[in-house]
């Protein structure tokens, strides 16, 4: 896809960049390619303390799977301040990563845009952990995509 400069840019950003953030693209992704929104933004991923190329967790590739979520294909990157300052909006999984990155006027933790709780990092736990997380981005995904169609406005409450 041809980068658009009416497109606008979200970022997502955990720790590793192997779970939650591809977990929210590719379901974030899933809900936009329904709407007027498909071609007008740029959905992507970065971790905190990410290795780059590692790729997503098989636990969350199965967990999207069960809830009929496409995967998107999917590379871990490790954040950098380009990454911040060339999206229009960054949305992390937690509000402690929100704190880390408070320099930024455009950081958003995933409660302030939605009101779900903290995206907890599933990684070590069991497989029903993984299912808790995608459900609650799910239900994340679908407020902000709601939000972004309905009002025009990812901000709104």
């Amino acid at each position: 896809m041809m980068y658009n400069l009416n497109m606008k840019k979200i970022l997502f950003v955990c720790n590793a960049n192997t779970c939650r953030s591809p977990m929210a693209v590719s379901i974030l992704k899933s809900r936009i390619n329904k709407t007027n929104l498909k071609n007008k933004l740029i959905i992507h991923s970065a971790g905190i303390s990410a290795k780059n190329n590692m790729p997503m967790n098989d636990n969350a590739i199965k967990a999207l799977k069960t809830f009929s979520v496409p995967v998107s294909k999917h590379s871990s990157m490790l954040l950098d301040e380009k990454s911040i300052v060339e999206s229009d909006i960054v949305i992390t999984m937690t509000n402690e990563q929100k704190e880390f990155l408070s320099n930024y006027k455009n950081v958003y933790s995933i409660k302030e845009l939605t009101g779900v709780e903290d995206i907890l990092d599933p990684f070590g736990e069991g497989f029903e952990v993984y299912l808790k997380v995608c459900k609650n981005l799910i239900k994340s995904m679908d407020i902000l995509t709601n939000k972004m169609v309905e009002k025009d406005d990812i901000y709104s409450k």
